[in-house]
C-alpha cells in the first residue's frame, strides 16, 4: 500500500512537469483571422476601460473565443439596433453575464478575415456605462428571448456615416442571408 502511494506521488509529480507553461508570443504576421461571415470574438482578459482603438490583433487570443457565432444570429433589427440570439451564442452570452457578475467584456466583430470594429459586452447591473459602443440585454428576464441591444454612450454623437451599429459590411452580410428586419 505504502509503495502505490509513493508511486501515485510521483506519478502525478511527473505529469505536473511535463505539463508546459510557455506560452508563445502570436505577433500580427503569425495570427490568422478565420474566414467566418460575421462573428463576435471575446478579446483576451478581462477589460474594463481600455481604449477598444488602440487593440491589435494580437490582443484577441488567437481568435479562439468566438463568443457569437453567425449561425446563432436570428435577425438584426436596424430600427432598434437589436440582434437575436439563440442556440450555443446564446448560452456563451449567459455564461458570461450569470457567471461573471457586473463585468464588462471588449468583444472584436470580425467578418471574412478582417475586424470590423470593437464593442463591450455590457453586463446591465453595472452603474456606469461604457465610453464606446456595447451589447447589452435591456433587462436580465427578457433575455430568456436572446436579444441583445447594440447601443452607443448617451454622451456620444456619432454621425450616421460612422456608426458601427451600421456598419455597411455587417449590413450587407445579414441583407444577404433575410437576417435584417
Amino acid at each position: 500500500m505504502k509503495n502505490l502511494v509513493l508511486l501515485l506521488i510521483i506519478a502525478g509529480i511527473l505529469s505536473l512537469v511535463s505539463c508546459s507553461n510557455d506560452q508563445k508570443i502570436i505577433t500580427e504576421e503569425n495570427l490568422v483571422i478565420p474566414n467566418d461571415a460575421f462573428a463576435f470574438y471575446i478579446i483576451e482578459g478581462v477589460h474594463e476601460h481600455i481604449d477598444l482603438n488602440t487593440i491589435t490583433l494580437d490582443s484577441i487570443k488567437k481568435l479562439e473565443n468566438r463568443i457569437i457565432d453567425y449561425k446563432d444570429l436570428v435577425s438584426y433589427d436596424t430600427s432598434n439596433f437589436v440582434f437575436e440570439l439563440i442556440g450555443v451564442s446564446k448560452l456563451h452570452i449567459d455564461s458570461i453575464l450569470f457567471a461573471r457578475y457586473a463585468l464588462r467584456y471588449p468583444l472584436a466583430a470580425v467578418s471574412k478575415g478582417q475586424i470590423l470594429f470593437y464593442v463591450y459586452l455590457n453586463h446591465p447591473a453595472l452603474s456606469s456605462t461604457p465610453n464606446y459602443y456595447f451589447l447589452e440585454p435591456s433587462t436580465l428576464p427578457l433575455w430568456v428571448q436572446g436579444y441583445l441591444y447594440f447601443c452607443i454612450p448617451p454622451s456620444e454623437n456619432i454621425p450616421g456615416d460612422k456608426d458601427h451599429r451600421k456598419n455597411s459590411t455587417m449590413l450587407q452580410i445579414f441583407e444577404s442571408d433575410n437576417k435584417l428586419i
